[in-house]
C-alpha cells in the first residue's frame, strides 16, 4: 500500500526556488505587478518583494509593454502574459493577502505550482469566454483557499497537478462545455475539499490515490467513462448512500470509497460506507487490491474473522450474478444483498433525484415501479421495507 504523507504534501511552507523578477509595471488599476520572461516575446506573472496583495481584485492583463529602463532588448516591449508563475501570489511571500478576485485575461496558459497556496480570502476565480489557450493547473496550486467556493474548469485544460484544490473550499465544481482533453483527476487534487456533488464528464477515466478523500460533505457523484479508481479514491465519506459504478470501470484500489466504522461495539475498522451499490459492468472488474470493499479480515481477542458484507444492496446487470458471486473481490458480498436490473438503457450514470424509490421484485431485479405481489422497497434515506401490491 502506498503511504499518503498529508503533513509533507500539503505543507504551504516548503521552501522554493523564486527568481528575482525582471521587469514590473502597473495594470489597468494602478496595482504594481512582477514579471519573468518566459521568451522574446511572452512572461508570466511572478512574485516581487514589494507585492501589495491587500487588494481585493487582481486582474492579470493578456500583454504587458515593458518599460524604458528595465528592457532586456529594445525590441521586446510588448510581451503577451501566458501565465502565473510558482508561487506568485503564495503566502509563502505574502502572509496575508487580502485578495478575494482574480481575474485572467485571454491567453492565459498555465497556473504554476503552488500560485494561489494559502489564499484563503480568494472567492472568484474568473475566465474571459471562449479561452482557448489555458492548458494546466499546477501542483498545489489552490491548496488552502478556503474560501473558494465554486470553480469552473477551462474547456482546453490537459494538465491537474497533484493536490491542485487540496483543502480547498471548493464546493461546486464545473467542467465548462467542450472539455475532452482532461482524462484524470491526479492524487490528492480535492483531498479535504468541500465539495458537496461531483459530476466527472466521461473523459475522466483516471481517479488517482486519495483524489476526494476527506470530502466530508460530498452526498452526489456521478461517474461516466472511468476505468481506474485509485486507494483511497474517495476514503472517508460521511454523507454519500449510493454509489454507481459505470461499465467501464476496470480497477478499484484499497478502501476507495470506505469509512472507518464501529459496528454493534466491535473495534473500528474500514468498511463500504454506502446502502446501495450500482455496478454496471456485465463483465465483473477485476480488482487488484484484497480491500476494494473495505477491511477482508479483522482480528478480535485471538480469532482472526473473514467477515461477508451482508448491510448493503448490491445491484448488478440482468443474468451476471453468478459472475460476480465468483470473483473476488464482489465475492466477499453476501447472496441475500443481491439485485438485478436491466442496463441496456442505461446511457449515463445518474443519481436518483431526492425522494426518488427503488423497487425490487423477490426475484431480485429493479423496477421502475412496485409489480402486483410482494416488492422490497429502498427509499431515499436508505431504509428498506416490504410491501405487497395486489
Amino acid at each position: 500500500m502506498k503511504s499518503i504523507c498529508i503533513a509533507v504534501l500539503f505543507s504551504l511552507f516548503v521552501p522554493c526556488a523564486v527568481s528575482a523578477w525582471d521587469f514590473c509595471c502597473e495594470n489597468a488599476d494602478g496595482l504594481m505587478l512582477y514579471y519573468n520572461y518566459v521568451d522574446e516575446s511572452s512572461c508570466e506573472v511572478t512574485w516581487g518583494n514589494e507585492c501589495d496583495w491587500d487588494y481585493p481584485v487582481i486582474r492579470i492583463p493578456g500583454e504587458v509593454t515593458v518599460p524604458v529602463g528595465q528592457r532586456r532588448d529594445e525590441a521586446d516591449t510588448l510581451l503577451a502574459v501566458i501565465g502565473i508563475g510558482e508561487a506568485a501570489f503564495s503566502t509563502q511571500h505574502s502572509p496575508t493577502p487580502y485578495m478575494r478576485r482574480v481575474v485572467f485575461s485571454y491567453g492565459l496558459g498555465y497556473i504554476g505550482k503552488l500560485a494561489f497556496a494559502g489564499c484563503d480570502h480568494l472567492k472568484s476565480v474568473e475566465w474571459p469566454e471562449d479561452n482557448e489557450w489555458f492548458y494546466s493547473i499546477g501542483e498545489r496550486a489552490f491548496v488552502g483557499c478556503r474560501e473558494l467556493n465554486k470553480f469552473t474548469m477551462p474547456r482546453n485544460t490537459e494538465i491537474l497537478g497533484v493536490g491542485a484544490f487540496a483543502s480547498s473550499g471548493v464546493k461546486e465544481l464545473k467542467f465548462e462545455a467542450g472539455n475532452t482533453s482532461l482524462t484524470e483527476i491526479p492524487s490528492n487534487c480535492f483531498y479535504e475539499a468541500g465539495l458537496e456533488s461531483l459530476d466527472l464528464p466521461a473523459n475522466i477515466k483516471v481517479i488517482g490515490d486519495g483524489a476526494f478523500r476527506n470530502c466530508r460533505g460530498l452526498s452526489r457523484v456521478v461517474l461516466r467513462g472511468v476505468r481506474i479508481i485509485g486507494e483511497y479514491a474517495f476514503y472517508n465519506h460521511q454523507l454519500w448512500k449510493e454509489f454507481e459504478l459505470p461499465e467501464t470501470v476496470t480497477d478499484i484500489g484499497d478502501y476507495a470509497f470506505c469509512c472507518m466504522v464501529s459496528e454493534n461495539g466491535a473495534p473500528p475498522r474500514n468498511l463500504m460506507h454506502v446502502n446501495t451499490l450500482y455496478v454496471n459492468a456485465k463483465t465483473p472488474p477485476y480488482c487488484t487490491s484484497t480491500k476494494t470493499l473495505g477491511d477482508d479480515t479483522y482480528k478480535s481477542s485471538t480469532k482472526t474473522f473473514t467477515p461477508v458484507i451482508d448491510n448493503i444492496i448490491f445491484v448488478v446487470p440482468l443474468k451476471t450474478a453468478e459472475a460476480y458471486r465468483t470473483t473476488y473481490p464482489w465475492s466477499r458480498i453476501a447472496e441475500i444483498c443481491y439485485r438485478q436490473r436491466d442496463t441496456s438503457g442505461v446511457s449515463a450514470v445518474e443519481s436518483p433525484t431526492e425522494g426518488e424509490e427503488c423497487f425490487f421484485g423477490m426475484d431480485g431485479i429493479m423496477t421502475s415501479q412496485a409489480r402486483p405481489g410482494v416488492n422490497i422497497v429502498r427509499y431515499k434515506n436508505g431504509t428498506v421495507r416490504k410491501i405487497l401490491k395486489k
